[in-house]
């Protein structure tokens, strides 16, 4: 006479028991050894991008330091020889300031007045915009103005005094082109000292 079959409820009893022999009673999982075996840590690192903000200006800024300093060894070569039609005129300046320079110089000329490089030059230039807006930018220039003025035609020094400079300037823009359009003295000390040392 065959067996009765098993009751139901005796037959899931032995499949649980079976499935929690197998894997340990729960998630975590054991070694060999029979000692719980820990899961790996996971380790992350934030890695900071750089800004990616940049200066929408720097490029017409660039462009203006580049026309200032430009004039500025221009006016080292022109006064160590006055010449009134010198490219550098219509290259760096509007025809404003540029007919304020040329009067400057031919009077330099008539008179027989020119530059000379200093025995030890410190040869101290610096410029920095201000302010820009449209086609319109405020400078701010500082040398060390340390030219031996000399009457050539007496072959005579006429002042070899070293002073720092200030400049304020402004510039503007002219079919594209940026040009100074003005320059004032606003500071001067003696020696290297002043805007210098600022």
């Amino acid at each position: 006479m065959p067996w009765p079959p098993p009751p139901t409820h005796l037959l899931a009893l032995v499949l649980l028991t079976v499935l929690v022999a197998c894997h340990g009673g729960g998630s975590s999982s054991t070694s060999s050894t029979g000692r719980a075996m820990t899961p790996p840590s996971i380790t992350t690192t934030t890695v900071a991008r750089p800004s990616t903000t940049a200066d929408p200006q720097a490029a017409d800024k660039a462009a203006i330091r580049k026309v200032a300093e430009g004039w500025f060894r221009a006016v080292v070569r022109i006064g160590g020889r006055p010449n009134v039609s010198d490219a550098a005129y219509s290259r760096y300046l509007t025809p404003k300031l540029a007919a304020e320079y040329r009067a400057k110089f031919a009077e330099r000329l008539r008179v027989g007045l020119v530059t000379r490089p200093a025995a030890s030059p410190h040869d101290f230039y610096r410029v920095r915009v201000a302010s820009l807006r449209s086609d319109t930018a405020s400078l701010v220039e500082c040398e060390v103005d340390d030219r031996v003025l000399v009457n050539a035609r007496l072959n005579e020094v006429v002042s070899d005094q070293v002073v720092s400079v200030e400049v304020y300037s402004t510039a503007v823009r002219i079919g594209g082109e940026w040009r100074l359009d003005s320059q004032r003295v606003s500071n001067k000390t003696p020696g290297v000292s002043g805007c210098v040392t600022q």
